[in-house]
């Protein structure tokens, strides 16, 4: 895993995210099989750690393509449909919806003047 260093003061981390990673930011760990994929999914939310207090912290911003918003859907419904790794529709359903709510954002706060929008 390569290491996300803090940024320095007055700098600002940019991110480009891919569906796959961030479909793996809504996937619990508790789901993945064991071996190789667990270590690996492991290591998404480890990033994705570090990139959320670099975000609170107004240090980083997120981006993505819309493209890859709709085909992180598509990971996750091909986790449960394909790969089985959900156990059932309520734990597949609970995945989207956190995804939803991570990309996006509510128009109250798009509205304001001082608008902090974490995701792109």
């Amino acid at each position: 895993m390569a290491k996300i260093t803090k940024p320095n003061l007055g700098s600002r981390h940019h991110y480009i995210v891919d569906a796959c990673f961030l479909a793996n930011w809504a996937i619990p760990l508790a789901v993945v099989p064991q071996g190789l994929e667990r270590e690996r999914h492991a290591s998404c939310l480890a990033w994705w750690n570090r990139i959320e207090h670099q975000i609170k912290s107004e240090h980083a911003r997120v981006y993505t393509p819309d493209i890859c918003i709709a085909e992180a859907f598509k990971v996750l419904a091909k986790k449960y449909y394909v790969e089985k790794w959900f156990k059932g529709a309520s734990e597949f359903n609970r995945a989207k919806q956190k995804l939803r709510g991570f990309v996006t954002t509510p128009t109250a706060e798009l509205i304001r003047a001082k608008r902090r929008i974490r995701f792109h």
